[in-house]
């Protein structure tokens, strides 16, 4: 029998695949490929759901598709389409460069199926990621579809890196952390509660060290970062124990450039979100 389509779902982590699959099994067709070997898919119970149907969706680590040498041959004439989705794209230029190649590897799976389709998924995806994925994958993306959902307790404001003078790049501020301290002080009235973003763990370190020479009291959270320590640090950063808080663009709130750095004024309690302003510097 000749399926509808095929999709392909790409999660960058685990918790993501599994929180995803388990609101969809029992609404649509679907398999978590992590630990399915195709050479006994006939066999395995959920089998069943490839018999009828529109359409069947695979989830998938990046690590996993990278290693599914037998799905070329389990596709074969079962589906008419055929598209790869890249839930977290932002996450392929960075990740995939720092410590998860295989993001960058999956490509190889645009050349097996040369008519499928690719999806780029993402809140925070930025001119420089597309055009990453362009090159790693080897593809055009031709269209651009922008729906980003601000949240509606944070105002926005902008600052243009190429208005103050003594900054020639974003990198040259963490060498500079007095102007960098100056910078913070000229968006807040005071530095309690201010959250900074920058798209490069190795940055997020270097800018918290930057700003905490200045004696401004700072810490960071990155994907290495464990889940006690980060929530100890969020706690007490909500708490105003730490001034500054510093992560990666999953903490940035809205769409921003590959190598922007940003920050935001939180001013509310504990678990009770109520305000929040931010001033943004962008790397020209």
């Amino acid at each position: 029998m000749v399926r509808q389509c095929l999709v392909i779902v790409v999660l960058p982590l685990v918790a993501l695949l599994l929180d995803m699959f388990n609101k969809l099994k029992d609404v649509v067709a679907c398999i978590d490929l992590r630990e399915t070997d195709f050479c006994e898919i006939e066999q395995l119970s959920v089998s069943r759901i490839l018999d009828g149907g529109r359409s069947v969706f695979f989830f998938v680590t990046a690590e996993r598709l990278q290693n599914l040498n037998d799905f070329k041959n389990f596709i074969g004439g079962r589906f008419e389409d055929k598209c790869i989705v890249y839930d977290e794209a932002h996450c392929i230029p960075t990740w995939g460069v720092e410590f998860r190649p295989s993001l960058v590897a999956a490509h190889s799976w645009t050349e097996i199926l040369p008519t499928c389709q690719v999806v780029l998924l993402s809140a925070t995806i930025a001119e420089l990621d597309i055009r990453f994925i362009e090159k790693a994958f080897r593809i055009n993306i031709h269209r651009t579809i922008t729906d980003l959902h601000i949240r509606p307790n944070i105002e926005y404001s902008y600052v243009d890196i190429t208005s103050i003078s003594e900054v020639q790049t974003i990198h040259s501020l963490l060498k500079q952390p007095l102007l960098l301290s100056n910078i913070l002080n000229e968006l807040f009235d005071d530095l309690k509660h201010v959250l900074v973003f920058f798209e490069s763990r190795d940055g997020v370190k270097r800018l918290a060290e930057a700003i905490e020479s200045n004696n401004i009291r700072s810490t960071w959270i990155e994907s290495g970062t464990s889940d006690m320590d980060k929530e100890t640090r969020l706690r007490e950063w909500l708490a105003g124990t730490i001034e500054v808080l510093l992560g990666t663009s999953a903490l940035s709130l809205g769409n921003v450039r590959w190598t922007s750095f940003g920050c935001v004024r939180h001013t509310a309690e504990i678990d009770d979100i109520q305000k929040t302003s931010d001033g943004h510097v962008t790397d020209h």
